[in-house]
């Protein structure tokens, strides 16, 4: 099986930055191939550690439909070093089957997991014009 490239859209606006994880052919993401979460890890990471961070950061799975317990393991380190550094960490747009692994393991006590576009302006809170949000 071919490694699926997983690219990280970006939109930032006043220390927010909006991560919408996505495949360039347009396919729905199975986040499932080792060397898939070895790159995503990586581009992670440097959203953190490569110039001027953002003190939030939302990552947008609408278009993830499936991820392993590695992926998993990689949101958890990205979030554990977010919070370190200070940043906020939300996620959104999980489909129905994708966050139900999140509640089986009961990460979804750990994670910020956002389920309503209300709740998502809550967490960005200082917008006045929620375009940004548009894909």
């Amino acid at each position: 099986m071919l490694c699926q490239e997983v690219n990280l859209e970006i939109r930032e606006k006043e220390g927010l930055m909006i991560v919408t994880l996505t495949d360039p052919q347009g396919k729905m993401l199975k986040l499932i191939e080792e060397e898939t979460i070895r790159n995503l890890r990586a581009d992670l990471f440097s959203l953190i550690e490569d110039g001027d961070p953002p003190w939030k950061i939302l990552l947008d799975f609408h278009k993830v439909d499936f991820l392993s317990a590695s992926a998993m393991g990689v949101f958890i380190r990205f979030n554990v070093h977010a919070e370190k550094s200070g940043i906020k960490i939300a996620f959104y747009g999980m489909k129905p089957e994708v966050y139900r692994v999140f509640k089986i393991t009961k990460l979804d006590e750990h994670f910020n997991i956002i389920q309503s576009l209300n709740g998502v302006l809550e967490f960005i809170g200082f917008f006045s014009d929620p375009s940004i949000l548009d894909h």
